[in-house]
């Protein structure tokens, strides 16, 4: 993997609909892209939060979103594909040798799932995968 370069921030307000609640990998984005001064005021309303940096890797003719948490998450790191088509979703995808296992259907990985958790939770989560990384 090659190593990962700073680039300046770019702000965004996501949604993400699963097209039913057991199907959450098929997922429709909705980004609304915001200026710094957009964002600070969002920034002052209540809400889950989670914190990362998001890098784009190129790997095996496809681009990975790679995210790597701060915060009560620190030390989880999740990349995803995204994929156009349901052709493209079916196709065989081989796993770049960095990815340490396959989390897609794993709903506790979502961010909205992610974004509830308790500090503790968030803490004990990382703790077990590292502990499962280590065998």
């Amino acid at each position: 993997m090659e190593p990962l370069h700073e680039a300046d921030a770019i702000f965004k307000l996501g949604q993400k609909l699963m097209a039913t609640p057991s199907d959450f990998v098929r997922t429709t984005i909705t980004n609304i892209y915001l200026s710094a001064q957009e964002h600070a005021l969002l920034t002052e309303l209540e809400a889950d939060e989670i914190h990362k940096r998001r890098y784009s890797v190129p790997c095996s003719n496809r681009v990975f979103s790679v995210d790597i948490f701060d915060g009560s998450l620190s030390g989880l790191v999740i990349a995803e594909v995204s994929f156009d088509t349901d052709a493209e979703l079916v196709e065989p995808l081989e796993l770049p040798s960095w990815v340490g296992r396959e989390v897609t259907d794993e709903i506790r990985f979502t961010g909205g799932a992610l974004a509830g958790l308790t500090a503790r939770q968030a803490e004990e989560l990382v703790r077990q995968l590292r502990h499962v990384d280590d065998q």
